[in-house]
């Protein structure tokens, strides 16, 4: 009986992991590793399911075995972006959203992972400007309009912050990147002795994966 292909072999992986089967997707795609250890989709792809599991060690070393092959493909340079942010590696993080930029400049999720980043090194104004950006070339992306309204929050520009959040949960009334649940306190609080802190934590870039444009938020 004929074996099937690794291409076969690839995309039965890639629905069962779109469905939420990961366990069968992981074995199909270490099978395909046992039989190819440079297959660059299967790699990328086992790299993110370890990420939705919360194995990021895992998740990492899969991404930076796919970018050993390809390192000029923008998707995976901004999933180990992703991964990095995860684990509080923002200076790194930013690294690889920036090969992901020189690639593909105008990715909002990278845009968005970049804001993200320099939020957490404190780099605060190129971070409102990689939000502006994502929402530029993405003007309904949820996760930069949440990362905006936190942003702007922390400048102390509570109106413009409401009016990100209000959009965003206009689009997608359930996305907790926008809620409103804790914001209300910061932006009538009358205390100007202390800096001015986003009420709700930088939402991550919510791309589980790459290239599967239907699995993006």
């Amino acid at each position: 009986m004929p074996q099937p292909s690794s291409t076969s072999t690839f995309e039965q992986a890639r629905r069962l992991h779109e469905s939420g089967d990961l366990t069968e997707a992981e074995r199909l795609y270490i099978d395909i590793l046992r039989g190819d250890r440079l297959h660059f989709d299967a790699l990328h792809m086992l790299g993110m399911l370890y990420y939705q599991r919360g194995a990021l060690d895992r998740a990492l070393a899969c991404l930076r075995a796919a970018l050993q092959i390809d390192a000029v493909h923008a998707d995976a340079q901004s999933d180990a972006g992703l991964v990095l942010l995860a684990m509080g590696r923002p200076e790194e993080a930013l690294a690889h959203y920036h090969a992901s930029h020189a690639i593909a400049p105008d990715d909002p999720h990278a845009l968005n992972g970049s804001g993200v980043a320099l939020l957490r090194l404190d780099r605060t104004f190129e971070a409102l400007e990689s939000f502006e950006r994502a929402l530029t070339v993405s003007p309904g992306d949820v996760d930069a309009l949440g990362n905006r309204g936190n942003l702007l929050l922390k400048l102390n520009r509570p109106h413009e912050a409401i009016a990100s959040y209000d959009a965003g949960l206009k689009l997608c009334p359930s996305t907790r990147a926008c809620s409103p649940i804790g914001r209300l306190p910061c932006i009538g609080s009358t205390d100007r002795t202390k800096p001015s802190s986003p009420c709700i934590a930088p939402s991550q870039p919510s791309r589980i994966s790459p290239r599967l444009a239907s699995w993006r938020a």
